[in-house]
């Protein structure tokens, strides 16, 4: 799995973990929109790649 591929697929999972997030009973969403903004923000990270390990 390439990283553009594997970042798309976080994405994609943070955006619906959102969506489920809004469907909880009032109180108990906000620990998993939390996740939601971790997993999108980790998603827009760039790779940090070393070049030597290649």
């Amino acid at each position: 799995m390439s990283d553009a591929s594997y970042r798309q697929d976080l994405q994609a999972f943070a955006i619906e973990l959102r969506r489920l997030a809004y469907t909880m009973p009032a109180g108990h969403e906000d620990r998993l929109i939390h996740l939601s903004e971790r997993m999108a923000s980790r998603a827009r990270q760039l790779p940090k790649v070393d070049a030597q390990a290649m």
